[in-house]
């Protein structure tokens, strides 16, 4: 009887520290005019799992649009590297308009393995000729659905996220009786 109470506490356990729910955020952030629109009119978004931006907190890009040259995005490399890993990111060349960017994360990190739950920070630098606008928003990811609306900036307004977990449980099915 101690063994399988022994058991299932470590099932439970394990369950509670190390839980990876799957699921889907969508970030949505509107860019507001820093100066002309230049070919250096760059963009990232990306997320950590602290409210540090560094590489050993990055977890995957999110969207990046660039001519080609990052250089710009100062912040950005700091967390992705000089060569950062796009995998599953949206891509394009560098905007020609401000407005509204919306993109998604499947909580899985570059390597496109689950994450687990816990506090993640979603990232945004835009670059316009030599101006760098940048922001980060903290979000717990997790079982419970969360809407939330984050503080916008100067340049950087009508932000949003919603964390939608993937329905997992199982429901209890109902034993026929003999």
């Amino acid at each position: 009887m101690k063994k399988l109470f022994l058991f299932i506490f470590a099932l439970i356990f394990s369950a509670t520290m190390f839980a990876q729910t799957a699921g889907t955020l969508t970030f949505k952030v509107t860019t507001v005019t820093a100066g002309s629109l230049s070919g250096k009119h760059d963009q990232a978004i990306w997320i950590t799992n602290s409210t540090t931006n560094s590489a050993s907190a990055f977890v995957k890009t999110l969207l990046g649009y660039t001519g080609g040259d990052k250089s710009h995005l100062a912040k950005f490399l700091v967390a992705a590297g000089s060569t950062p890993n796009v995998v599953d990111a949206v891509t394009a060349a560098t905007q020609t308009a401000y407005g509204a960017i919306t993109s998604t994360w499947n909580a899985t990190n570059v390597s496109r393995v689950l994450v687990a739950d816990g506090n993640y920070t979603v990232w945004v630098e835009v670059t316009d000729d030599g101006t760098e606008v940048s922001g980060s928003w903290t979000f717990a990811k997790g079982p419970a659905a969360v809407n939330t609306t984050g503080t916008a900036t100067a340049n950087l307004t009508t932000i949003s996220m919603a964390w939608v977990p993937v329905n997992t449980a199982i429901n209890d099915v109902e034993m026929e009786k003999y």
